[in-house]
């Protein structure tokens, strides 16, 4: 019998031990599921050529989170498995996120480090997936307002550099910082500052990149709307390590604004909205192509870049220019995620006034939809002994429609078509033939657990 008790009274101690310690962290296993696919024709506004196509992805994204310290401490590490198409062999796995975030102790701030999406507050300026990268990030309430700063990290540097060991000489960062604050019930104000630090310049063949995004974004009620009004000012240089007489420094000026309006009629929810990126009305020096590092005749960028070369930012534009019902691409001949393009055939910075609605037809199904007037903001540049365009600003019209059927709380299928109205903006002088119009259709179904 005293083996018994000694043997239970011994279990009971294991079990005191042990369960504080596995009932430390809460886990949670968590994830989607995705498929998608596009159809599309004359991506290329032109007809006369055969590009019509049919592709579809799939992805798979199993997420674990293990949450201590009554919520003080939140570790995530998750998966990614996808494939660019019907893949016959097996996908290998990546680690898309992980990071650790915690609150620090006696403030009302928390700290982040690791990899995963690091935007800006308006998520705008940095979009959250374009900017999925190894970050620091603090956020939380300072006197009386919500901050948020971070730094991600572009291009590791290696030994050496003239900022000796806290950067390498071909070191490249984003920083951030931003503030907002209810100003009074009916206003908010964010205020915000990207800043863009490259030392990967080579000689005359590419440059050092200092730049910065200044923002200030408004959100109030007014006459039944639901406003928000974003304005970006852009500015910094391009600066080329080595001087020569056919490579100049480039000067940076220039911006971007936002402005929705919306409201509801009946159970239509309607959106009007006027999204404008800067164009630039400088002519291309000869050889050159067109792009944020081009030369020409005044040796100043106009048009409006997003960070990372335009690899931070996923603008919420018409189907056809960026995906805003469905996320796959088709290579289209007016596709920009910032919404300002090259200068070339694609835009010139942009000019976008639409009317979006959205209605839901009954508990499971809703319609979502647009009709967008896009035009470029400048003319396409000309390039000096090379080719010229015509001055028509119009990119065309775009008609859009979803629908969306919720299958299941969990589950969902989604149906969009898209349809291009070409303008003639991009077309050189010497084409014969006006631009096509373009159409997709795109269907996506996904699983959220």
């Amino acid at each position: 019998m005293r083996k018994v008790l000694l043997s239970f009274g011994m279990a009971i101690l294991a079990l005191a031990i042990v369960l504080p310690e596995v009932f430390a962290a809460s886990f949670k296993f968590s994830g989607a599921y995705r498929y998608r696919g596009v159809s599309y024709d004359n991506a290329d506004q032109d007809n006369t050529s055969e590009d019509g196509n049919q592709k579809a992805d799939m992805l798979f994204r199993p997420r674990f989170t293990a949450i201590s310290e009554g919520g003080k401490v939140k570790a995530v590490w998750e998966l990614d498995l996808g494939s660019s198409g019907w893949a016959s062999g097996k996908t290998a796995p990546k680690v898309n996120r992980h990071y650790v975030n915690f609150a620090l102790p006696g403030s009302k701030l928390r700290l982040q480090y690791g990899r995963d999406d690091y935007d800006t507050m308006e998520g705008v300026v940095v979009a959250p997936v374009p900017n999925r990268t190894q970050g620091w990030q603090i956020t939380g309430k300072v006197s009386g307002m919500e901050m948020m700063a971070w730094t991600t990290k572009i291009s590791e540097g290696s030994a050496g550099g003239s900022a000796g060991p806290w950067g390498g000489s071909s070191d490249a960062d984003l920083f951030y910082v931003g503030v907002s604050k209810d100003v009074n019930p009916n206003l908010n104000l964010q205020l915000g500052l990207v800043l863009e630090s490259d030392n990967r310049g080579a000689t005359t063949a590419t440059p050092d990149r200092d730049i910065r995004w200044w923002s200030v974004n408004a959100s109030t009620k007014f006459a039944g709307f639901d406003i928000s009004a974003l304005y970006v000012l852009q500015e910094g240089t391009l600066d080329y390590p080595t001087s020569s007489t056919s490579v100049s420094d480039i000067d940076i000026k220039a911006h971007m604004i936002d402005i929705q309006a919306s409201t509801s009629v009946g159970k239509t929810g309607v959106t009007l909205r006027l999204f404008s990126t800067s164009g630039d009305d400088s002519t291309l020096d000869a050889s050159q192509t067109h792009g944020m590092t081009a030369q020409d005749d005044d040796n100043k960028l106009d048009r409006y870049t997003s960070p990372n070369s335009d690899g931070a930012s996923d603008t919420d534009l018409p189907q056809l220019v960026n995906g805003r019902y469905v996320g796959i691409g088709i290579g289209s001949s007016i596709e920009s995620a910032t919404g300002a393009g090259s200068g070339g055939t694609v835009a010139n910075g942009m000019r976008i006034f639409e009317v979006i609605v959205s209605h839901p037809i009954s508990k499971k199904l809703s319609f979502d939809g647009n009709i967008s007037s896009i035009h470029s903001s400048s003319s396409a540049q000309d390039i000096s002994g090379g080719t010229q365009y015509v001055s028509d600003k119009n990119i065309g019209t775009e008609f859009d429609a979803a629908l969306k059927y919720q299958i299941h709380k969990s589950l969902y299928a989604m149906v969009a078509y898209a349809y291009l109205k070409s303008g003639d903006y991009g077309k050189s002088t010497s084409a014969t033939t006006d631009k096509d119009d373009m159409w997709a259709w795109y269907f996506e179904m996904k699983h959220s657990f």
